[in-house]
């Protein structure tokens, strides 16, 4: 369960370090990478995790609960390392 998490915070951060149109819908984003790698789409529940990020982005920002706090770590550091690659 946790890789579902994990592609909603690669997306998360891609948008802060500006690699990522804002606006860019979950499925969008997952079917670029599917094709990418030559997989076939199909619904992830990472789209739900997407969802609170984005829509319920206080409850993201302030929850005390264990995921989150760790999706914002990742986020964060994600964040950071794609600037960096940005810049260089």
């Amino acid at each position: 369960m946790e890789h579902e998490y994990e592609t909603a915070y690669i997306k998360a951060a891609l948008i802060l370090s500006h690699h990522l149109e804002p606006h860019t819908s979950f499925s969008s984003f997952l079917r670029a990478i599917c094709t990418f790698s030559g997989r076939k789409y199909k619904y992830d529940p990472a789209q739900r995790v997407d969802t609170v990020i984005y829509h319920d982005e206080k409850e993201f920002m302030t929850s005390k609960n264990s995921k989150w706090q760790r999706g914002r770590r990742i986020v964060s550091y994600l964040t950071e390392v794609f600037r960096a690659t940005q810049i260089q």
